[in-house]
């Protein structure tokens, strides 16, 4: 298979933090489908809320489709690592950390 058609089969999944509404927007950016995506926090300080969490996750994002999660305000919670995990058509257990700055 040549690169240009595995890359067609690929999720693209992106984290942007928003300060000013303290929301994290996660995004399919790739050509598929990223399917059973989940999120994991690799802190123990996680400032996402798990309820929303549990409410959106595990799910499906389409190409150009987002998912937005509330974060909340935490002591010592400068960094934040997210874990997204996903399967697309080029493999499954996809694996991607993110780090943003509140």
């Amino acid at each position: 298979m040549d690169d240009e058609k595995l890359n067609n089969k690929k999720a693209n999944l992106t984290v942007n933090y928003q300060r000013g509404s303290r929301t994290i927007i996660i995004s399919n950016e790739g050509p598929a489908t990223a399917r059973n995506v989940r999120v994991d926090m690799l802190e123990s300080n996680t400032t996402l809320m798990e309820g929303d969490i549990k409410m959106e996750f595990p799910c499906d994002l389409k190409k150009g489709k987002s998912v937005t999660l509330k974060t909340t305000v935490g002591h010592n919670t400068s960094q934040q690592i997210v874990r997204l995990i996903w399967n697309d058509d080029s493999r499954n257990d996809y694996e991607k950390d993110y780090t943003y700055l509140k």
